[in-house]
């Protein structure tokens, strides 16, 4: 099954480079992370384009405005069959989002 993971996020680059990284390093295994952004400033965007080589990794910037909205509209973007969500200040040890699945 594919996993969709979502992380939302506002103003907290550094952060969330950590988040995104310890999701991108930790799994082979088939899933999209989608980063809903609602910062104000582009900071978040430019610290996410060391991985812009990543299929894996979806950056939308986000108009909605609450971590509620921005999860509807993860959710509606997502194209797994399972959905999991993580903050922007987690690191996600090896194997989270395989984990998921079972």
């Amino acid at each position: 099954a594919m996993v969709s993971a979502l992380v939302c996020t506002r103003d907290r680059p550094d952060s969330l480079l950590c988040a995104v990284r310890s999701l991108l390093r930790a799994d082979a295994a088939p899933f999209e992370l989608i980063v809903l952004d609602q910062s104000d400033g582009s900071e978040s965007e430019q610290a996410l384009r060391a991985f812009s080589g990543d299929s894996r990794l979806r950056y939308v910037r986000s108009r909605a405005s609450g971590k509620g909205a921005a999860l509807n509209e993860g959710l509606r973007l997502a194209s797994g069959d399972i959905v999991v969500c993580t903050d922007d200040d987690c690191e996600a040890p090896p194997g989270w989002v395989e984990a998921r699945r079972a």
